[in-house]
């Protein structure tokens, strides 16, 4: 009897320390990828600087940056399908010291940049919307030694944007005086999290296929599907600190992963609604809410970043929504919950570190400690045993087959248990009801302490006066319920 007390217990502390455990390092993971942040690897504060629409400017002007223009952070600079022009007043300590230093200039525009009034070089060719020819995503323009003044150093960039092929939802990414490199592209460590994954995906993509194979589960190419579309965009979105492509190739780029990172949500929520199934009504209301969160977060969105980052952000919450639903039946798809309610918080803080690094680091592992951890939230390991047809009663002297559908109800009669058939005929067995239970399929449950029955033939679950509960069978026998058990008899008879 204790042991009936006990085990439930014991299992469920095993599974909460199992998931407190997963938490834990997802939370470790999003930590660290805070405390290493771009900021520490290189990347550039964006600045306060103004700017203006307008082209046919006299340069004087544009020295002393009008009233008029506007003040904001470089990365709200938009609508450059004409030439437009940016100022920024440089911070002095940005320029001090004797190394060679070089302007910043990150995104999908083409530029001219004047440093103190003298032009010092160009990203791409801007002359003109029609003229206009795209320069490299990332440049580094030389600021020559003799140009930079001890104070009041000003940076003038005439830019355009007409070669991205989409309305950027941020055109100017990155602004900033850095020291030179004759190399522009992105830095590699910039994306180190998720250059170092690759080969710890590839690894998760050979797990779950042997599984596949072990199992005979096709729930697991939901995995395979999610985990190559996370190398999809992992790989797309490292190709930019290994080529410095025109930025009219950004769009491709960005594209892919975009697609990568629809795949990989899309084929999680897959994966849960098929390992947890829920009925078919909000299976088919999940799938069709999926799809209208794409749609929406495509067509109301510009830049390709956005689309990802709302898109991923809905299909990670109707997972969530999944996992809450799916939890109450089977404990095992609550491990999940948490590490997605990180992710999500992580999502709307930090939308851009979240698509460039975070989302591969919180994917690879959240999908590595289900396949380690939570062996049991994939499939079953086994193959389960086929269920007994017939139930061999052990009575005194004699050994008695009863067809499992001719059982009415089981009753308990102290260290025996009564076998009522159909027919009005009954059996006494010399195991007790418990006992019994354990060698009979789920479907035959315990209604109450002396009493058990097939789901099957329980009518109607009603409640008397003074609360109390009983269940009418299709023999039309009434027998007690419970309290204890109503909430579970209620939601297996749904």
């Amino acid at each position: 009897m204790l042991d009936e007390w006990l085990n439930p217990l014991r299992r469920g502390l095993r599974n909460a320390w199992q998931v407190a455990g997963s938490v834990l390092l997802i939370g470790v993971a999003a930590l660290g990828l805070l405390l290493i942040g771009p900021q520490n690897i290189g990347a550039i504060s964006p600045p306060q600087i103004a700017y203006t629409l307008e082209d046919d400017i006299d340069f004087r002007r544009l020295l002393a940056a009008p009233d008029d223009w506007i003040r904001a952070p470089s990365y709200a600079v938009a609508d450059l399908d004409t030439p437009g022009w940016i100022y920024w007043q440089v911070p002095d300590e940005q320029v001090a010291g004797d190394a060679p230093l070089a302007v910043a200039l990150n995104g999908p525009f083409s530029a001219e940049v004047y440093w103190n009034a003298h032009l010092i070089g160009t990203k791409g060719t801007v002359i003109s919307r029609e003229g206009e020819r795209a320069g490299p995503i990332d440049a580094l323009i030389a600021i020559p030694a003799a140009r930079i003044a001890s104070s009041n150093n000003r940076l003038l960039i005439r830019l355009i944007s007409t070669r991205a092929g989409y309305e950027p939802a941020v055109l100017v990414q990155n602004l900033g005086v850095v020291p030179y490199s004759a190399d522009e592209r992105r830095s590699l460590r910039y994306y180190l999290p998720a250059l170092s994954l690759i080969g710890v995906i590839l690894a998760l993509i050979v797990v779950l296929v042997r599984l596949l194979r072990e199992r005979n589960d096709p729930n697991l190419g939901w995995l395979i599907a999610a985990l190559s579309g996370l190398m999809i965009a992992d790989l797309a979105e490292i190709s930019r600190a290994l080529v410095n492509y025109p930025y009219s190739w950004h769009q491709p780029r960005q594209a892919i992963a975009m697609l990568g990172l629809f795949l990989f949500g899309s084929a999680v929520l897959g994966f849960v609604q098929a390992r947890w199934p829920l009925s078919r009504l909000w299976t088919y209301l999940i799938i069709a809410a999926g799809l209208a969160g794409l749609l929406a977060s495509f067509f109301s969105q510009t830049g390709y970043d956005a689309r990802a980052a709302y898109g991923l952000a809905w299909l990670m919450g109707l997972t969530a929504l999944s996992l809450v639903f799916a939890g109450r039946k089977e404990h095992s798809a609550w491990a999940g919950l948490p590490i997605l309610l990180i992710a999500l918080a992580y999502l709307f803080t930090f939308p851009g570190d979240f698509l460039d690094r975070a989302v591969y680091v919180l994917g690879t592992l959240s999908l590595g400690l289900m396949i380690w951890r939570h062996r049991d939230a994939l499939s079953p390991l086994l193959e389960p045993e086929e269920e007994p047809k017939r139930l061999l009663v052990q009575a005194s002297g004699e050994q008695i087959s009863v067809p499992l559908s001719d059982i009415a109800y089981l009753k308990a009669a102290g260290n025996y248990t009564e076998i009522h058939r159909r027919d009005g005929r009954w059996h006494l067995d010399n195991r007790s009801l418990k006992t019994l239970l354990d060698s009979l399929p789920d479907d035959i449950v315990r209604i109450h302490r002396s009493h058990a029955a097939p789901l099957a033939g329980i009518e109607r679950l009603t409640a008397t006066e003074g609360s109390r509960y009983r269940v009418i069978l299709d023999t039309g026998t009434e027998l007690a319920v419970s309290r204890s058990q109503v909430a579970d008899i209620r939601a297996r008879l749904r």
